[in-house]
């Protein structure tokens, strides 16, 4: 069965390079969807639309604290998420906000998108001096406004040696640019950081076959190779703050147990406790179980990737040390129960209470 996990990595983003959450994918709302037979919009170039609009402006810009308190926490989960947001509003004569939806549907996660719906809902508008309610577009601009900085590594991309990776996915030009992988030394060592050449061997060209007498396509296929590093743990790109030379490990300590399994990344005086977090399975049917990996430092507690299945995730860490040099584990999971997958968790690259943030994902095989 297909792992929902992998929806929720790359969604729209059309990569199996960004490791980025899923971005909306609900249909934009039009404007004549909205209860056009009980409102009205002002006229373009109206005076009193122009005023109106202005002072709704005003009413957002009075609200900016409160709205970036609503949408916090989605914005935590993916800071890397950028886009102009226009809002339509559905206002009532007496300055009652009725219906709030995005136009168009931009591409920002829908947590984010709800959050900011719900929180123009409790505003209340200047009345209109309107008999019907009216529909206003109000363009927020770029949401969130708080700029991209280095330190989130919104660039992070993560490979796997000798992955059999649909070429189309990969995109052009993956091959150019600089690379690192983390060489694997001794054995009880995080390895050695390496600049490493990414060469992409063509394995299987696109074809279309025949399907029950329906064609089928087929995408072309190719295996990474990678010159200067032997045996990388993994193989990536785009954090900010990477340098070369020998890393310092974490120690990890694992128990394998289905549903129950755990792991603890130790670094220092920094220990992360990992553990899967299910829901029962309930009614008839295949026993399929949401679930969480969830991470615990003290009694502090996030989850770091979710999904539902039938069979328990893979809780396997296949890399942990301070990779990025501020003192504190950095890891990579690696699941293989629907083909294989890489996850990058980076501490630098955190933000709000988070102890680490998933920065780059990757998986090939599967169906």
């Amino acid at each position: 069965m297909s792992r929902a996990r992998l929806g929720l990595w790359l969604g729209a983003a059309a990569s199996l390079l960004s490791g980025l959450p899923a971005f909306s994918s609900r249909p934009a709302r039009a404007a004549e969807d909205a209860p056009a037979a009980t409102s009205e919009t002002f006229a373009e170039g109206d005076p009193a639309g122009v005023a109106y609009l202005a002072k709704l402006n005003a009413l957002v810009a009075a609200h900016a604290a409160e709205l970036e308190k609503a949408t916090r926490s989605a914005y935590e989960k993916n800071p890397c998420g950028r886009a102009e947001l226009t809002m339509w509003l559905r206002v009532k004569p007496d300055g009652t906000i009725t219906d709030v939806w995005s136009d168009p549907a931009p591409q920002l996660s829908a947590e984010l998108v709800d959050a900011v719906v719900a929180t123009f809902k409790t505003w209340k508008a200047p009345s209109t001096s309107r008999a019907k309610p009216v529909r206003l577009r109000v363009p927020l601009g770029t949401f969130p406004a708080a700029p991209l900085t280095d330190s989130l590594d919104c660039g992070a991309q993560v490979l796997d040696k000798g992955g059999h990776y649909d070429l189309t996915k990969l995109g052009p030009g993956v091959e150019h640019g600089t690379w690192w992988a983390v060489c694997r030394a001794t054995v009880g060592t995080a390895g050695v950081v390496r600049s490493v050449k990414l060469h992409v061997k063509p394995t299987r060209p696109g074809f279309v076959s025949a399907d029950k007498g329906k064609g089928k396509a087929k995408e072309p296929m190719g295996e990474v190779v990678v010159a200067g590093c032997d045996d990388p743990a993994f193989i990536f790109r785009g954090v900010h703050s990477t340098k070369e030379g020998p890393l310092t490990g974490a120690k990890v300590l694992a128990k394998t147990d289905a549903w129950d399994s755990t792991a603890d990344v130790v670094l220092g005086d920094t220990s992360y406790h990992l553990r899967i977090e299910a829901k029962p399975v309930n009614g008839e049917g295949p026993p399929e179980r949401p679930w969480s990996i969830v991470l615990e430092e003290g009694n502090a507690t996030e989850e770091i990737d979710s999904g539902h299945t039938t069979l328990a995730p893979l809780l396997h860490v296949r890399w942990a040390g301070d990779l990025d040099g501020d003192g504190r584990p950095d890891f990579v999971l690696e699941d293989h129960s629907h083909g294989i997958s890489l996850q990058l968790f980076v501490s630098g690259s955190a933000v709000g209470t988070q102890k680490v943030r998933r920065v780059a994902a990757t998986s090939w095989g599967g169906s």
